[in-house]
């Protein structure tokens, strides 16, 4: 199996968690199950403890930029741009093939050959100011969102009438945890659009205002930089409030963090781990599967679709509550 050694690394990094501590005692019999589970669906030997896997993470993954989240202006990424060039007729004609082959690659949602292909446009023009902005779109889905806020505020600084640049950096900011800055450039994409007002601008907009507002009343705890929902997902994620038949409705999927330090929840998921049979029946369940699809395609999960489901939503309640009421 050509994936044998990236399970086997993962399999490592798991144990490696439980020995070094990462892994509290009482959660260390869920972790060696799951492992098992691991092991025998890819037909794989389990190894010994590794940092294998987090080695070649640590390696590869991009540096995290130190900047304050509060401060709007950024420098840009990558090697420094002279704008003041003269751009040939040859090099802007290349540059915007380049620029189409990034469009075609974020449609095949390779976001690695979009990025690259948009940094070559923009080596061979650094004036235009789309070029920025479309490799801004290309790292917020590539989860680099740092990269994305620097390219959309070199997109607006190149071209301040660019509206399009403006709700890229206004979903940047949001990525990042900077509601205030991205709550400005919104309001600087609207002043722009004027009469004209996109949906996607306006409902950006209104996305952010309201995450303020219940912020500051403190009906909802902020969230933390590392773990930002975009307001397409805030949208998506709103439609999951009242999903039946499990607590009385979904939280949001932005909270997922508060919401895998919850007991109840940690007493489920150690439940299912446990039970081979028990996470086969949800992996094999469509509207599941539709769920991961969703994953794989970069878009947050419905769970009002996922807990709409009544196998789904009383297996979660049978492992909520084991030997309580059906």
């Amino acid at each position: 199996m050509k994936n044998e050694p990236l399970v086997q690394d993962i399999i490592g990094f798991l144990r490696q968690s439980i020995v070094d501590g990462t892994v509290s005692s009482d959660d260390k019999e869920s972790l060696e199950v799951a492992i098992e589970c691991i092991a025998d669906s890819f037909g794989v030997e389990a190894p010994e403890a590794s940092n294998a896997l987090l080695e070649v993470y640590s390696g590869a993954a991009p540096k995290r930029a130190t900047s304050s989240q509060e401060d709007v202006t950024f420098k840009t990424v990558d090697m420094p741009v002279d704008v003041s060039v003269e751009v040939s007729e040859e090099d802007i004609a290349a540059a915007d093939q380049l620029k189409l082959e990034g469009n075609r690659f974020m449609a095949q949602k390779n976001f690695a050959q979009a990025i690259d292909s948009y940094s070559q446009a923009i080596a061979k023009n650094p004036t235009n100011a789309l070029y920025y902005s479309n490799r801004s779109a290309a790292y917020s889905q590539a989860n680099q969102a740092q990269r994305a806020v620097e390219d959309a505020q070199r997109a607006v600084e190149l071209d301040p009438t660019y509206a399009k640049g403006y709700s890229r950096l206004g979903l940047a900011l949001y990525s990042v945890g900077n509601l205030e800055g991205s709550l400005k450039a919104y309001e600087e994409g609207l002043l722009v659009e004027g009469d004209n007002t996109s949906e996607g601008m306006r409902r950006g907009y209104d996305t952010v205002k309201k995450r303020i507002e219940e912020t500051r009343s403190g009906s909802v705890t902020p969230r933390s930089s590392t773990m930002p929902e975009t307001p397409t997902q805030s949208t998506e994620a709103a439609s999951s409030e009242g999903a039946g038949g499990f607590f009385g409705g979904m939280p949001s999927w932005g909270s997922l963090g508060e919401l895998m330090n919850n007991p109840e929840i940690k007493r489920m998921a150690q439940n299912l781990m446990s039970n081979p049979s028990a996470m086969n029946e949800i992996l094999n369940n469509p509207t599941a599967q539709k769920v991961r699809e969703s994953f794989a395609n970069g878009k947050g999960p419905n769970f009002s679709e996922l807990m709409s489901d009544p196998n789904i939503s009383n297996l979660m309640n049978n492992y909520m509550n084991p030997g309580g009421k059906q």
